[in-house]
């Protein structure tokens, strides 16, 4: 009997704690992260050497590009975008492989498509020679 009471009393004190407790929910702190994967790093800095007046964009939209009545595929996110002197694109680059519709998209818009592998990243001259830069 003291037992039953016990637990009586044990199953009160839950339910009123957990009706009047505050819900805690652990909050983390936001934490700087690195956009840019390591093959990405290096191919930016290799752009950035190659084409030095050149503005780079790291990860734009193909929206950001060119104007499409294609929302899907305006909506998907390139490697590089190489902007000219006067912020005109001229091309993107790539590491990792477009779908054909947005290659088809990008090189119907005017722009040069440069695919880069990772692990064989391009020297000064091949950049310049890919976006058509002096």
């Amino acid at each position: 009997m003291k037992l039953l009471f016990l637990l009586a009393v044990v199953a009160i004190v839950y339910f009123w704690w957990k009706k009047n407790a505050r819900a805690v929910v652990a909050v983390r702190p936001p934490m700087v992260k690195r956009p840019l994967d390591e093959a990405q790093r290096q191919l930016f800095a290799r752009l950035q050497s190659a084409l030095p007046s050149a503005m780079i964009l790291a990860q734009p939209s193909i929206a950001q590009l060119v104007e499409s009545d294609d929302a899907s595929l305006a909506a998907a996110q390139l490697d590089f975008a190489v902007l000219g002197r006067d912020a005109r694109p001229i091309g993107v680059a790539v590491l990792a492989p477009l779908d054909p519709r947005q290659e088809t998209l990008l090189t119907d818009a005017g722009l040069r498509v440069a695919r880069f592998k990772p692990g064989a990243l391009p020297d000064d001259q091949q950049i310049r020679d890919a976006f058509g830069y002096l």
